[in-house]
C-alpha cells in the first residue's frame, strides 16, 4: 500500500513538471511579443527610421517614423519625423504625400526651415514654396486688426447724432446744415440763459423771493421768452436727431 502511494505521487509530480515545461515557452513568447509592440517608446522607432533612411530603405523608414509618431513623441522629434517623411515621399515621386507631411510640419512650426546642407535643393525649393503659399493663405484668412483711430471714428459717428449744435451734421460732412443749426441753437441757448439771469437777478435782488410790483409784468414777459427759447432749443435738437438717423 505504501509503495503504491509513493508511485502515484511520483507520477503526479512528473505530470506537473511536464505541463510546466510546455506552458513556460508559450508564456515567455507572449511576454516578449508584448514588449516589442507596446513597451518600446518613440526613440526606438525614430532611431530605426533614421538608420533605414540613411541606408536607402525608405519603405521601412516610413514604417518606423509612422510608428514613432503614434507614440507620445516630443515636439522636436515629431517635427523631424514629418521632415523625413516629406523628404522620402518627394524622393519617391509622391509630391502629394510629401506636401501633406510638410504642411503638417508647418502647422506645428510655421517658421521651420530645411537644412540645405543635408537636403537636396529641389526639396528645399518645394518646401519653401509650400511655406510661402501657406503664409499668404494665413495672411488672407486672418482679419486685419481694427486700428484705434478707426474704432474712435466709428464710435464718434454713432454718438454724433445725439449731440446738439449741428455736430451730427458736421460728422457726416453736411457743413451748411451744421453751421445753420449750430448758430440757431447757440442763439436760443444764450437767450434762455440771459433772460433767466436778467429776470432773477436784475429785476430784483438774487436773494429776494418776490418781485417788486412795478416789474412783475416785465418779469412775466422775460419768463415767456426764456421758456420759449428753451423749448424751441429742445425741439430743434430732437429734429436734428430724427433727421440724421432717418437720413442714414
Amino acid at each position: 500500500m505504501q509503495f503504491q502511494i509513493i508511485t502515484w505521487r511520483e507520477k503526479r509530480n512528473f505530470l506537473y513538471t511536464l505541463i510546466f515545461l510546455l506552458i513556460l515557452p508559450l508564456s515567455l513568447h507572449s511576454y516578449s511579443g508584448k514588449e516589442t509592440t507596446s513597451t518600446r517608446n518613440y526613440a526606438y522607432f525614430y532611431q530605426l527610421g533614421i538608420f533605414s533612411y540613411e541606408h536607402g530603405d525608405y519603405a521601412r523608414a516610413v514604417t518606423f517614423f509612422t510608428e514613432a509618431l503614434a507614440k507620445k513623441t516630443p515636439l522636436k522629434v515629431k517635427k523631424k519625423c514629418y521632415e523625413y517623411l516629406g523628404i522620402i515621399y518627394f524622393i519617391q515621386g509622391d509630391k502629394e504625400k510629401s506636401r501633406e507631411f510638410f504642411m503638417s510640419l508647418l502647422d506645428i512650426d510655421p517658421d521651420y526651415s530645411l537644412d540645405p546642407l543635408f537636403v537636396p535643393p529641389e526639396i528645399v525649393l518645394f518646401f519653401n514654396d509650400l511655406k510661402s503659399k501657406r503664409g499668404q493663405i494665413v495672411a488672407l484668412s486672418t482679419p486685419s486688426p481694427v486700428s484705434s483711430a478707426t474704432k474712435q471714428a466709428s464710435l464718434w459717428k454713432k454718438i454724433s447724432p445725439y449731440l446738439p449744435f449741428g455736430v451730427g451734421y458736421l460728422a457726416r460732412g453736411k457743413r451748411k446744415k451744421a453751421i445753420i443749426f449750430g448758430i440757431v441753437q447757440a442763439f436760443l441757448l444764450v437767450t434762455n440763459i440771459s433772460t433767466y439771469y436778467y429776470r432773477r437777478c436784475e429785476l430784483k435782488k438774487c436773494s429776494d423771493k418776490y418781485y417788486p410790483p412795478d416789474v412783475i409784468g416785465e418779469a412775466k414777459t422775460l419768463q415767456i421768452i426764456q421758456l420759449s427759447a428753451g423749448y424751441l432749443w429742445l425741439g430743434i435738437w430732437a429734429y436734428n436727431i430724427a433727421d440724421i438717423l432717418t437720413g442714414e
